[in-house]
């Protein structure tokens, strides 16, 4: 009889198609990814002595949907599977191609630094949550 434990990956395909490790199948890369970039926005914003509360919730809020119930809709598994299909280095490049509009667009409206480092550190708060909630998932199962 199959295991019905949380960990339980039969039939599915969590590798991806280079034969590189996916993120799942490397927590403590991930968390410890995760917590360097809490650590550094929150060190620049602890610098700043300058904090937006209403961007920084809002930056954990859109992070939080976008890993939950965003992820979990049928566009959303097909980004993510489309993604993960992606070589790596074209990855790299979509997330600095991102992550440079994002300031690209902040540097032109004018938006105060200490608002975009708020929103990234809501963000970098809402990732480490998700982290820790995964590997905990994965090694005492979901329910």
């Amino acid at each position: 009889m199959p295991s019905t434990t949380g960990s339980d990956t039969a039939g599915t395909d969590t590798g991806a198609s280079d034969g590189t490790a996916s993120p799942e199948e490397r927590p403590l890369f991930n968390l410890a990814l995760s917590g360097l970039i809490l650590l550094s926005s929150g060190a620049s914003l602890y610098e700043m002595s300058d904090v937006s509360p209403a961007l920084l919730v809002a930056g954990f809020v859109v992070t939080s949907l976008a890993y939950g119930p965003a992820a979990s809709t049928a566009p959303g598994r097909r980004f993510v599977a489309r993604f993960r299909a992606v070589h790596g280095a074209v990855r790299l490049a979509i997330v600095f191609g991102v992550v440079a509009l994002v300031f690209g667009l902040a540097f032109a409206f004018d938006v105060p630094p200490a608002g975009v480092q708020s929103a990234v550190f809501g963000g970098a708060v809402a990732l480490a949550a998700y982290v820790v909630y995964r590997i905990l998932a994965d090694r005492f199962g979901d329910g």
